[in-house]
């Protein structure tokens, strides 16, 4: 239906984010800077491999990450903006 790809359309993907360069790399994930094409606005992108989380049972850490994220206001801890997966992906 119409509705569900206009809603579709609305949520964030890869595809609305430009790589800038490469911060770091680990097993699980690398962080990139990353700049939104809508707004230009520059950000430090998560991208972690879902296969890799899914063998090493780290599905509850992600959570965790991305609960703390999303509700800390320490000026420490970086503030989520967005969170958003695909089919190989979580960012």
């Amino acid at each position: 239906s119409d509705t569900i790809a206009d809603l579709r359309e609305l949520q964030p993907a890869a595809k609305d984010f430009e790589v800038r360069s490469l911060v770091g790399c680990g097993h699980f994930a690398e962080v990139q800077v990353v700049r939104e094409r809508a707004t230009g606005d520059i950000y430090a992108m998560k991208v972690m491999k879902k296969k890799a989380l899914l063998a090493q049972e780290q599905v509850s850490f992600f959570e965790e990450e991305r609960n703390i994220l999303s509700w800390s206001t320490s000026p420490w801890i970086p503030q989520l903006q967005y969170a958003f997966q695909d089919k190989n992906n979580l960012y």
